[in-house]
């Protein structure tokens, strides 16, 4: 990572790679296993859940990014990072003569533990989700771009309450009823962005970067109702929201680094986004319905129906961290890594229509993290990384005017599949697992939620660009 240079990673045999190709067969099955049986009920607040906004690496290390670099993968959280993509320069020339080129894939296994304050009761809830996929590359010496998709939020609930009927002129009790709601969608963002570093001396680098790209996505909410009736049966009520999003999205970063010691590496980062406007299109539906155990929901009688346009605006967010850092120079030394970011997302800023939500307020989160490389020897876990996070900070969704506040911990593993060493071998491929544990809420709220999230990741890289010669 960093100013390091020279990534340790021994050549691997079959019997190495063994234990890394089960457990890459075991998480496919799992994640086919457990897929669309997410239930989240504060998703249905604002945006929905919010996504992590790093790699798979990072999330291990607690979410720290801020200050990151490293050859093996894509650090879009702070596009700085790209200035730093790993080239060998010509003989003689300051040109490039050629470099590593990163293909970072990643999905997430996430299971959800909720638990309902007064009763007690447990629900479990688990689905897989795209994590994201990029694409990074050096254009030239110091110079890179990287390019891919991610989403950002993410909406999946269903709840079912028994709720009572009132004359709306009386306003006396006339029926009870059965409500549903449910809804689904999120936001993604596709984006493209570049990275420049400038060597400002021996052992200080500054580099800046940024993202451009397109956020597109969807908030779907339906909620049903059935009046409690033996003698008499009612059609019943449906309601219908569904909103559109898009709109361009842009984000900054700057990464300052430095050589404190002979051994050891300082970096600083800086990254964030001002607040900016998204498009939105609503259509909205009332009217009544019948379900039928071959047909689903059937729409009736519609009461009304209208198509409006208009924007969100999205709010600004900032990042300031660092890392310090004693890079592994050779099979016989160790590494590590240990650094923090602190992030404010201003959630005040937002906006639909140009009106607030009380539901969201400003929130912040500190993240704490590190990582450990062994001496690598002819065993296979000596050939791994090892990460270790903690990340606490109130979630920007409030409820009934309460925080919902959350707090985790982090692990992960670096797995190398190809040799990979300080000779920049042609190709290089690492597995990256994170394991996240964190709790949502507390009994005060009337769902505490108990949240795991397994993140399995594919770092590809390759030679690029190569220039070849003949006599």
């Amino acid at each position: 990572m960093q100013l390091a240079k020279k990534t340790m990673f021994k050549k691997l045999s079959k019997k190495t790679v063994v234990p890394a190709s089960i457990l890459i067969a075991f998480s496919s099955i799992y994640s086919h296993a457990v897929y669309a049986q997410e239930n989240s009920p504060y998703s249905r607040f604002g945006l929905g859940d919010k996504t992590p906004s790093t790699n798979i690496i990072n999330r291990g290390m607690g979410g720290v990014a801020s200050g990151f670099v490293s050859p093996a993968t894509i650090n879009y959280a702070n596009p700085a990072s790209y200035g730093f993509f790993q080239t060998t320069k010509e003989f003689n020339s300051k040109k490039m003569l050629n470099g590593r080129m990163v293909f970072d894939v990643g999905a997430d296994i996430t299971g959800r533990n909720l638990i309902n304050s007064t009763t007690k009761e447990r629900f479990p809830a688990t689905n897989i989700q795209f994590s994201h996929v990029m694409v990074g590359m050096p254009l030239r010496n110091n110079w890179g771009m990287a390019f891919g998709v991610r989403p950002l939020t993410s909406i999946k609930y269903s709840q079912r309450a028994n709720v009572l009927v009132k004359d709306p002129i009386t306003n006396n009790i006339i029926d009870s009823a059965v409500a549903n709601y449910e809804g689904s969608g999120g936001l993604n963002l596709a984006s493209i962005g570049t990275g420049f570093k400038i060597n400002a001396g021996e052992k200080l680098s500054i580099a800046v970067g940024v993202n451009g790209g397109y956020i597109f996505g969807k908030k779907n909410a339906a909620s049903r109702m059935n009046l409690h009736n033996d003698s008499t049966e009612f059609n019943g009520v449906l309601y219908e929201n569904q909103t559109n999003y898009n709109g361009m999205y842009f984000d900054a970063g700057l990464q300052l680094h430095t050589q404190l010691s002979k051994k050891i590496y300082l970096s600083v980062g800086a990254n964030g986004a001002w607040k900016q406007k998204l498009n939105t299109t609503t259509e909205r539906f009332a009217g009544t319905y019948v379900q039928s155990e071959f047909s689903g929901i059937v729409k009736q009688d519609t009461v009304s129906l209208s198509k409006t346009e208009g924007n969100i605006m999205y709010p600004s967010t900032m990042t300031f961290g660092f890392i310090l850092e004693k890079p592994q120079i050779n099979y016989n030394s160790t590494g590590w890594s240990i650094g923090a970011d602190y992030t404010s997302n201003k959630w005040s800023d937002y906006r639909a229509n140009n009106i607030a939500d009380n539901s969201l307020k400003n929130n912040w989160q500190i993240k704490i993290g590190g990582e450990f490389q062994p001496i690598r020897k002819k065993g296979y876990f000596s050939q791994m990384n090892y990460r270790l996070g903690y990340f606490t900070g109130p979630d920007y969704i409030t409820f009934n005017s309460k925080e919902l506040k959350s707090s985790g911990f982090s692990l992960g593993l670096g797995m190398p599949l190809a040799n990979y060493n300080y000779n920049m071998t042609r190709q290089a491929s690492v597995i990256n697992l994170a394991f996240e544990y964190l709790n949502r809420g507390n009994s005060s709220l009337p769902i505490k939620e108990n949240i795991y999230r397994i993140s399995v990741g594919f770092s590809l890289s390759d030679i690029w660009f190569q220039k070849r010669k003949y006599d």
